[in-house]
């Protein structure tokens, strides 16, 4: 009936809950009939990351609850970027002093494995954000109430987790499920949660890998297996980035549709982690700075290769151009 609730049939034949737990938690507190459908309504509604390349890659609509999207890529090729837009989208309200701000007012779960949350880039692109929408104006004075009330109410939204090792990782991934499916000892981090950012993915890869003394490393396993669980539970979108470790066009069997001039993609993570993908931004930079990205996924409505660029409002000049255009500015 609802995301991380199920239902069996008892011997009797009667409808029994499985998750009577959930239900409750699923409930806040004194909450009345009318906010309790409007909270679970919004868990449905699409999440725009404020990236045009992205929400039109996702059939046209943004991120959606259950979602899963990884963005792959070298270093400095924008993913970053493209996360930070689709956090401050999230986080932000609607509409702040009689103007409307784009954003949803949803909580964000950071999951920081490199240590490296910049904060003061979020803070940039909250005030360009602000100053754009009020159609150039200059902004009140940052010490302002008005403005202060703002920024703490948006960064009160953003939960930074940091882990240091990978057995951090997968206890907070496990840890969250728990409090997403409604279990005992529900956290405040997860309640109004529309978005989970794990940046990168694939950080303790190599040191699970170099722990593990059979030669392979179930990590990649154990964490498809926890994000799948967290997709089905439905209560939020799920972005996730992994670096490129692998220059040059993979051969053969290897090479992947999204391949365009710079833009190459070789999985490592093995496929359990390739299955429970369901969109991939492939991103490159070229030599003049340029970057370029495409999409993999069934449903996408988007094939074209996109350029952009990085400027003081986030990502910038984003256009459509052809493989072969790809291809030459690269």
């Amino acid at each position: 009936l609802f995301p991380g609730t199920s239902s069996t049939m008892d011997s009797t034949g009667a409808s029994t809950s499985r998750s009577s737990d959930a239900l409750r938690h699923l409930v806040a507190p004194s909450e009345t009939a009318w906010k309790f459908l409007e909270r679970h309504k919004a868990w449905k509604r699409p999440l725009l990351s404020g990236c045009r390349m992205l929400d039109e890659g996702l059939r046209g609509a943004g991120l959606r609850s259950g979602d899963i999207v990884e963005l792959c890529g070298p270093s400095c090729a924008g993913k970053t970027e493209i996360v930070l837009s689709a956090v401050l989208n999230c986080a932000l309200p609607l509409r702040w002093e009689n103007v409307s701000i784009g954003g949803c007012g949803g909580g964000v779960c950071f999951v920081d494995t490199d240590f490296s949350f910049p904060l003061r880039r979020v803070l940039i692109l909250l005030e360009h954000r602000v100053r754009s929408c009020r159609g150039g104006e200059e902004l009140i004075h940052h010490n302002h109430p008005s403005f202060v009330r703002l920024v703490s109410d948006t960064l009160a939204r953003i939960n930074v987790i940091r882990c240091r090792t990978y057995f951090q990782f997968l206890l907070t991934l496990r840890g969250l499920y728990g409090f997403v499916g409604g279990g005992d000892g529900v956290s405040e981090l997860v309640k109004g949660t529309r978005l989970l950012v794990i940046d990168s993915v694939a950080a303790f890869h190599w040191q699970a890998k170099l722990e593990d003394t059979s030669g392979s490393t179930l990590f990649p396993l154990h964490v498809a297996g926890v994000l799948r669980k967290l997709s089905k539970a439905g209560s939020m979108a799920i972005l996730v980035t992994k670096p490129d470790l692998f220059a040059g066009p993979p051969s053969g069997a290897e090479r992947t549709a999204a391949s365009s001039g710079e833009l190459w993609h070789r999985e490592y993570l093995g496929r359990a982690w390739s299955s429970i993908v369901r969109y991939r931004l492939v991103l490159g930079r070229g030599s003049d700075g340029t970057r370029h990205a495409r999409f993999e996924g069934s449903g996408t409505t988007t094939p074209d290769v996109w350029m952009f660029r990085i400027g003081e409002g986030g990502v910038e000049g984003e256009r459509r151009t052809s493989s072969s255009q790809s291809m030459q500015s690269v």
